[in-house]
């Protein structure tokens, strides 16, 4: 499996194999070839549409590089949300827009765009980008990070990003069973007392282990009593997290940072549920053309495996055992010493039978412990490095041999 290391951020990239250190490379969204998803009004579903592929880690290597398998695939889906359409409101001018490659959205220059204008209440639209990583590909939560631009800033609007795990397992390889729920078509429902009382991000269920959501409310709801035009002028609010990332507001995406990413989804939201239709004509004048833009995904080398092979023995003498322990060999040149402990309560409790041994091992390692050789025990042989206890490996279980009775002869008197 290809471990990765992906960090989003919004710097200006030159080029896919843009060598950030020895051991990493950079991928710029504008590496990928040029794709584009618009809804409107007229037309309120655009996509899914997948982008091309892109290789650029050798996995036999453990390096940047291509080695003939793709890695990294994109899919963007643009819908718009009307629920409260009719002639008098549908003006035409509520549009999303989301981008790849060179291309601006809705013909600006950021990745994400929407225009509104004195559109039908409870209208919204988003983005969807489905982040694959293929073949194996994965980056450890730890190490997953994304950053935002300019996704909860000023607007009338509401305007707000949020992410979420959608597939993913453990250091182990097992599917994590802890992922949110997610209903994007929720969206639609998330309307002027929603905004008032909640987020999208938990209206939709993007929420918990797996998630992260910049989504702080934008627009100052209007006041049909005080506000302009007729009671319907939101005003602009600007939120402090407007620019920050994954790992700033959800450390680990909210996962064991060993957990294993293998896909997630990054949504781009706004609407004008800020604002209320205070002359009863189905609309609002929340106007604003918000937009966003994410670029680049650094990909680096996993950390330095850690443990250990071997051979373990149980070897019965005079009724009593030791444990033998042969071939051992360190995952990471950079250990320097183990120590070998048994367990005989299937790993609840570790009994350390020996003081750190060094490494490299050249002679087999015989532990002179005379443990009871009464052929039913269970034991579990567990080598553990000598500065990190979390770098260990478990061998077993092995049942203890059977005592023999020494032969005893007997001579006749001389």
């Amino acid at each position: 499996m290809k471990k990765l290391r992906l960090l989003f951020m919004a710097v200006l990239c030159f080029g896919v194999a843009h060598f950030v250190n020895a051991q990493c490379v950079t991928v710029d969204e504008g590496d990928f070839a040029d794709l584009c998803v618009e809804a409107n009004e007229a037309a309120p579903n655009s996509g899914p549409q997948t982008s091309n592929t892109l290789d650029v880690w050798d996995l036999a290597g453990n390096t940047p590089g291509a080695d003939g398998t793709a890695d990294i695939q994109l899919t963007l889906e643009a819908v718009v949300n009307n629920p409260n359409a009719n002639g008098t409101c549908d003006d035409g001018d509520f549009a999303m827009g989301g981008c790849i490659g060179g291309a601006g959205a809705l013909g600006g220059s950021s990745d994400y765009g929407n225009t509104q204008s004195d559109d039908c209440v409870c209208e919204s639209g988003y983005i969807c980008v489905t982040i694959d990583l293929i073949n194996g590909f994965s980056a450890e939560a730890g190490t997953f990070d994304l950053a935002v631009t300019s996704s909860n800033g000023q607007t009338e609007g509401v305007e707000a990003t949020f992410g979420y795990v959608t597939m993913g397992t453990d250091a182990t390889g097992t599917p994590l069973a802890n992922l949110p729920t997610v209903n994007l078509a929720n969206i639609a429902t998330f309307c002027n007392a929603e905004y008032l009382s909640t987020s999208i991000s938990a209206h939709v269920g993007a929420t918990g282990p797996g998630t992260f959501a910049v989504d702080q409310p934008t627009g100052i709801p209007n006041n049909c009593a005080v506000s302009g035009q007729g009671g319907e002028d939101t005003g602009s609010g600007d939120n402090p997290n407007d620019n920050t990332s994954i790992q700033a507001v959800s450390p680990n995406v909210g996962l064991a940072a060993t957990d294993v990413i293998t896909q997630f989804k990054l949504v781009y939201y706004v609407s004008n549920a800020s604002g209320t239709d205070c002359d009863m004509d189905g609309g609002t004048k929340v106007g604003t053309n918000p937009s966003s833009s994410w670029k680049d995904i650094e990909i680096c080398p996993p950390p330095p495996p850690c443990g250990f092979t071997a051979d373990v023995a149980l070897t019965e003498f005079c009724g009593a055992f030791d444990i033998e322990v042969t071939n051992v060999v360190a995952q990471d040149a950079g250990q320097t010493s183990f120590d070998i402990e048994y367990s005989t309560d299937n790993g609840a409790n570790w009994i350390s039978a020996s003081t750190p041994n060094a490494l490299p091992v050249t002679a087999p390692i015989a532990l002179d412990v005379n443990l009871p050789a009464d052929g039913t025990t269970s034991y579990l042989i567990r080598l553990v490095d000598g500065t990190d206890t979390a770098c260990n490996d478990e061998f077993g279980p092995l049942t203890a041999p059977a005592g023999n009775t020494p032969l005893i002869i007997s001579y006749p008197a001389n």
